[in-house]
């Protein structure tokens, strides 16, 4: 273990990697576009967002796409956007209800009703709900919706898990990303990076970033390696949750542990459950400790 941890403590790379944070950024031009037309000076970026989806989607209701949404689904996704556009989220309720309870959606419909949730989830200021909806957007909605737009829920998204240093799934955005046939060439932003990611996930390398667990104790990442260990703990550490491919399982945390992820367990992520605001160092390594 001492041995693991001081190699770990000298990696060039993950200091490289924690010293570089993104600014949160959301498509400079599409803003620029929508406040001179809808003059809307006092919106927060999230209803910058929203607005903008609205007023694109709008513009591109030909036959080819008006066939993809079902009637009911369209009628139902107008009245929730417009009550969240105006505030009124008591109002959308209803509607939004009727929209989760339609079954059989299309690849049309699924990353618009997404977005209906990201955008009514930062209004109710429910960030856990916020951010699950941010992902499932840019999970289901390459070609689907507007390039512009898409893009801009993916750089988001991936500057939200950069910053968090979810190195695992912030791999996971770009690869979502590169999905959208119209998307490539608006990726220079994060271009450096994404390079600094892909080289650490193809590396055998040990590696360590320093984290903190939001106000829930909360923090989670997908793993780039198939063993880690928790060490300079600020607060406590009670338990660790696994979401495998192959298997879910949650064990209580014991001090100076070190974990070691069968391979038949697949591709994993992990939650690490602690007191609110613990920090502590998360160090991935190739191969466990004898």
């Amino acid at each position: 273990m001492r041995n693991l941890k001081s190699k770990v403590s000298v990696c060039g790379l993950a200091l490289v990697l924690s010293a570089s944070v993104l600014a949160e950024t959301t498509g400079d031009r599409v803003w620029k576009e929508m406040q001179e037309s809808m003059k809307q000076s006092n919106l927060s970026e999230s209803d910058r967002s929203f607005l903008t989806l609205m007023n694109e989607e709008r513009a591109r209701k030909d036959a080819a796409k008006a066939s993809s949404a079902k009637r009911g689904f369209y009628s139902e996704f107008v009245k929730a956007q417009d009550h969240i556009i105006a505030g009124k989220l008591a109002a959308a309720d209803k509607p939004m209800a009727k929209l989760h309870k339609m079954e059989n959606l299309t690849a049309y419909e699924v990353p618009r009703l997404w977005l209906l949730d990201y955008w009514y989830a930062g209004k109710k200021g429910d960030k856990p709900k916020e951010n699950e909806a941010l992902t499932q957007v840019v999970a289901t909605g390459a070609n689907q919706i507007d390039s512009d737009v898409f893009v801009d829920a993916g750089v988001r998204l991936f500057t939200r898990q950069y910053n968090a240093k979810d190195y695992g799934r912030a791999l996971d955005t770009v690869g979502f990303l590169r999905q959208d046939r119209n998307a490539l060439g608006s990726l220079d932003s994060i271009s450096s990076e994404v390079g600094k990611l892909e080289e650490l996930a193809a590396g055998t390398q040990d590696f360590s970033v320093t984290v903190k667990a939001d106000d829930a104790g909360i923090w989670s990442t997908k793993l780039l390696r198939p063993a880690f260990y928790l060490d300079k703990i600020e607060g406590t550490v009670s338990s660790l949750d696994f979401d495998c491919e192959k298997k879910k399982t949650s064990l209580p945390y014991s001090i100076d542990s070190v974990m070691a992820i069968p391979a038949s367990w697949g591709s994993c992520s992990v939650k690490i459950n602690a007191s609110p605001s613990a920090t502590f160092g998360f160090v991935q390594s190739t191969n466990k400790p004898a």
